[in-house]
């Protein structure tokens, strides 16, 4: 009987120190978040993607953007500012939502185009 109880509590130390790293990582997170880092709303203007210069490759990376939106945010480039995405109907006021937070609209000035 007491092997068995000796068993239990080596099992569960086992359990608990497999889940030790998933504990810590959760704790890091809460304090980003708390700092506000964590949700990416401190990430810096520059660190985000410039809709007027980024590769294909690079926009295609951003959350529910395939080809035929990377190809229209390309064709439609020159961007003054971030609405224009839904103005100029380049994608819907949800598509935009969902990668707001990751890009930006740096120079005006692509393709020879003045600002």
């Amino acid at each position: 009987m007491n092997r068995r109880i000796a068993l239990l509590v080596v099992g569960g130390l086992l359990v608990l120190a497999g889940l030790a790293p998933f504990v810590v990582r959760r704790e890091s997170l809460s304090a980003g978040m708390a700092a506000g880092e964590a949700d990416g709303s401190t990430r810096s203007v520059a660190q985000r993607i410039d809709v007027n210069t980024a590769s294909v490759r690079e926009l295609e990376r951003l959350p529910g953007l395939g080809p035929e939106l990377v190809e229209r945010i390309v064709q439609h480039r020159p961007y003054k500012n971030l609405d224009e995405l839904i103005t100029k109907k380049v994608l819907g006021r949800k598509q935009f939502a969902r990668i707001k937070d990751k890009i930006r609209v740096g120079s005006a000035s692509v393709r020879g185009t003045p600002q």
